[in-house]
């Protein structure tokens, strides 16, 4: 509760902070969201449609016979940068009938509904996490009415989360699906547990880095389940779009591999971008990604290559190994490890503290995660100020400390294992 409320503080503070400087002209009003509008629009049900209208353009143009990544990525220059199992649900729903305006009522509610979802999980990962976790008691009835109203502030505060579903972003339906892997993974569910990382890779393939990571600690009954439906998956899109169409995601990935310099890209990449001003940090540029830079280039491929070989090879004991805390490491590594990482992809952060709640820390361990916490609960986007200002421009990519925090934390906590 203590976390929670200290978020609700922090979040209304930095809301009042952004207001004002708007008011002040020191910021402009695109750069300057809060935790406390995202929860007003998830509250109000109001949704935009960051991922839905480049989706439904791909489906138009699908439905044409046009080639899809080369007529709307390259040439219309719609960011379409998801790969085509995405759309299969999409093609399902238009050739049974489902308009345009009826598809967007469907994931705007049901969006909402997997927030709340998200949030019933995670308490649920709370307590299942608790139980397997040694020499730490149960709470009493009360207590555990405390430890759920504590956890249901804290998802209508947490930032990412809320974020998501004001954007209109698919990653909100991805961030249930990860707290439902974690939930069957500290059930002992793996195979459950993978099938659903397999879902999560036809959307965001960067997480089939998270099948390595089975092979190396020899869970290939989740690795084999991920696999089964990202076959099955990639057999029926072969059938719909062909294979070479597949194949042209390659060429969509290695330009978006550039990443953005705009401020809610909180990974290295966009952290390089910014203190190098390769592009703009405040205004999204719907268009263009920045320009090819070679220092940017580099830090990101060490960047991304130091958080994938640190969640495959650490912990080093094998009793260690494999537990809940080390299945939310990488995958926090991975989402980390990407040269975009926004804001709302970092929505999973939310029953990775679950977990991380649900066993006793020491009082320094304590205070670290509630810095963590509160790190990445919140809109930082009162430090846009600094946009313009060399070197100091680096704390718009504050949220950045919170995850490594987060990652420390996970990786000394290894004590809640299934």
């Amino acid at each position: 509760m203590v976390f929670a409320i200290a978020g609700v503080l922090l979040g209304a503070a930095l809301a009042l902070a952004s207001y004002t400087f708007v008011g002040k002209g020191w910021l402009p009003p695109e750069a300057a969201g809060t935790g406390v509008g995202a929860t007003r629009d998830f509250l109000a049900l109001k949704q935009g449609t960051d991922s839905w209208m480049p989706m439904l353009r791909a489906a138009r143009v699908y439905e044409t016979g046009q080639p899809i990544y080369e007529s709307i990525f390259f040439k219309e220059r719609v960011k379409f940068q998801y790969p085509l199992t995405s759309l299969l649900p999409l093609i399902a729903l238009r050739k049974g009938g489902v308009s345009e305006e009826a598809f967007l009522s469907i994931v705007r509610f049901g969006s909402w509904l997997a927030v709340w979802a998200t949030i019933g999980v995670s308490i649920a990962i709370f307590f299942a996490a608790r139980r397997a976790a040694p020499n730490v008691d149960s709470p009493d009835a009360a207590g555990e009415w405390l430890a759920g109203l504590a956890l249901v502030i804290a998802g209508l505060n947490f930032y990412p989360l809320l974020k998501g579903f004001a954007l209109g972003q698919i990653q909100t339906f991805l961030t249930l699906f990860f707290a439902l892997a974690c939930y069957c993974w500290v059930r002992g569910q793996q195979r459950m547990a993978g099938a659903l990382i397999g879902f999560m890779i036809l959307v965001k393939p960067h997480y089939a880095v998270l099948g390595l990571w089975f092979v190396v600690r020899r869970r290939f009954g989740a690795l084999w389940a991920a696999l089964t439906v990202v076959g099955a998956a990639l057999a029926v899109a072969t059938a719909v779009f062909g294979w070479s169409e597949q194949i042209k995601y390659l060429d969509v990935i290695r330009e978006a591999s550039r990443g953005y310099a705009y401020y809610p890209n909180l990974s290295f990449n966009g952290l390089i971008n910014r203190l190098l001003f390769n592009g703009s940090n405040l205004i999204f540029d719907p268009i263009q990604f920045p320009p090819y830079h070679p220092v940017v280039n580099a830090v990101t491929v060490l960047a991304s290559i130091a958080f994938i070989g640190a969640a495959l090879f650490y912990p080093r004991t094998r009793e260690q190994r494999g537990g809940i805390a080390d299945f939310c490491a990488v995958s926090v590594a991975v989402t980390a490890a990407s040269p975009m990482a926004w804001e709302h992809h970092y929505a999973i952060l939310f029953p990775v503290f679950a977990v991380l709640m649900a066993v006793r820390h020491a009082p320094r361990s304590a205070i670290g995660m509630l810095v963590a916490y509160l790190l990445v609960a919140s809109a930082w986007t009162p430090f846009n100020v600094f946009a313009a200002i060399p070197v100091l421009n680096v704390l718009q990519s504050v949220f950045l400390a919170g995850v490594l925090t987060t990652l420390v934390l996970l990786w000394k906590r290894q004590t809640v294992e299934t």
